[in-house]
């Protein structure tokens, strides 16, 4: 019988060398400029409102997520160019985690990212899951490891100057940080301006 994939998701990361401390020492003072946040999917945590210009200290990392959008863009064989829609930040404090969630805020995003600046250990890995409900009462006790027809989550250890990048669709939660120390993370869009 042959056997064709028709349907796909893909999970891209790299490895960056940014200074991790001049970026935790801005996103704690912009903090500091709106205490309140915003409350979209995190819960106990603090995240930033959306930001769409990119400040001299993150300037190195979205030079470096532009380059990798463009070639995730590639292989997707995608007819418009991304550009960086939105930012923001996040700081999720001991039990903080953010609930499933999608990016489709509206029809423009088409790829989201994460890249991390604080990640002390337990302090909460990023799960991805599918939308086929099926796949977790079928098969998520009946299968022994992670296959990609019949598992219905990813689990992704999130590790310092890591860059993800994943569909805007996909859904994905954040595991409570078990860990006294913040995890801090910057969060961000890409799709067709």
């Amino acid at each position: 019988m042959e056997i064709n994939n028709i349907f796909s998701d893909w999970l891209g990361e790299e490895k960056l060398n940014l200074n991790l401390e001049i970026l935790q020492k801005h996103i704690y003072d912009f903090q500091k400029t709106d205490p309140e946040g915003v409350v979209f999917s995190n819960q106990n945590g603090w995240q930033s409102k959306p930001e769409s210009v990119c400040h001299k200290e993150n300037f190195d990392l979205f030079r470096q997520a532009n380059f990798f959008a463009k070639e995730i863009s590639k292989m997707l064989d995608l007819t418009q160019e991304l550009k960086l829609l939105e930012y923001w930040y996040n700081i999720n404090y001991h039990c903080s985690f953010n609930m499933a969630h999608t990016h489709i805020r509206s029809s423009n995003n088409i790829m989201t990212g994460v890249f991390y600046v604080k990640v002390p250990e337990n302090s909460g890995n990023i799960i991805f899951q599918t939308a086929d409900k099926l796949r977790q009462v079928s098969y998520d006790s009946n299968v022994k490891s992670y296959k990609p027809y019949t598992s219905s989550k990813f689990i992704q250890i999130p590790k310092e100057n890591t860059l993800l990048f994943f569909p805007s669709s996909l859904e994905h939660f954040v595991e409570p940080n078990n860990n006294t120390q913040e995890r801090i993370s910057i969060s961000f869009n890409y799709g067709y301006k």
